[in-house]
């Protein structure tokens, strides 16, 4: 048969039942909070038991989704699945892998292998009872943080879970494993290619100013400068640029750094007795 069928449909509604009578009993305090949650989790296995083991596919495959799709438990996932925004966004690369007791609580999180998340890999989180997107970091340790991305004012569950995937497929960065936003990969690629260029000018100012120097020494003078002039944008662009204009022109230039030992030989070979290159030591004073 195409259709396996879970669970007799009156089981799962007096199983269902139970939980509202257990809600009602913990509310005028005839069980304990601590009853009342063992015999909740007790529901939840069953229940869990009944839409899992009842269908012949893998959770989460096309089929078993085709197996659920008369399951009342069940309706808002189907409607999230047929829609054009779930669509869209495992379009990018991401499988739905939230756990049973996830599901169980409109909890839909997504990421790229879904077997070694937990441990090993980021992920998605999208919460239908808070409706807000989290980023979940591995578990790794005591302290692991999951950050909110954003939280919605969506009138539906529904609508929040059709607006927040929508909403994360357009701003974030599919192509590494942490789900950065797009905005932060472009920031970081900004980065990268702002420092390879400045190590690229100090590498030239080097060997105009040091033309014996072999290898070993430019490699330690340019990771000595780039250490004295810092390893922010703020600090690197202006660098970059005064060693540039040093190099291409006869013009006089500033070049800032940040150190509060005296400068060793080489390094005021490299920066001192310069007519055209004024050194200021933030840390400091002026060094000419």
């Amino acid at each position: 048969m195409k259709y396996i069928k879970l669970f007799e449909e009156h089981s799962l509604n007096s199983l269902n039942a139970q939980k509202a009578d257990l809600d009602g009993l913990k509310d005028i305090g005839i069980i304990s909070p601590t009853e009342y949650t063992d015999k909740i989790k007790d529901i939840n296995r069953q229940i869990k038991s009944m839409l899992t083991t009842g269908s012949m596919n893998t959770m989460y495959s096309k089929k078993w989704f085709d197996d659920i799709r008369t399951v009342p438990e069940f309706k808002w996932l189907v409607d999230v699945v047929d829609s054009p925004e779930y669509s869209n966004l495992v379009s990018k690369g991401v499988a739905l892998s939230s756990s049973f007791t996830q599901l169980m609580n409109h909890t839909l999180v997504f990421s790229k292998n879904p077997e070694r998340r937990v441990e090993s890999d980021y992920a998605i989180g999208f919460f239908g009872a808070t409706k807000t997107v989290r980023r979940i970091v591995p578990k790794t340790g005591n302290r692991d943080m999951d950050m909110i991305i954003k939280i919605f004012k969506s009138p539906t569950e529904a609508d929040f879970f059709k607006s927040a995937m929508s909403y994360i497929a357009d701003t974030i960065d599919f192509t590494t494993n942490y789900f950065s936003s797009k905005r932060a990969v472009k920031a970081e690629l900004l980065k990268q290619e702002t420092v390879a260029e400045f190590k690229k000018v100090m590498v030239e100012f080097i060997k105009k100013k040091m033309p014996g120097a072999d290898d070993s020494q430019i490699r330690k003078l340019s990771d000595h400068l780039h250490a004295l002039i810092g390893w922010n944008l703020a600090e690197i662009k202006p660098a970059t640029k005064a060693l540039k204009t040093w190099l291409t022109t006869d013009k006089t230039v500033n070049l800032s750094i940040y150190s509060y030992a005296p400068l060793d030989g080489e390094l005021q070979q490299l920066l001192l007795n310069d007519p055209r290159l004024i050194v200021h030591n933030r840390a400091q004073r002026s060094l000419t």
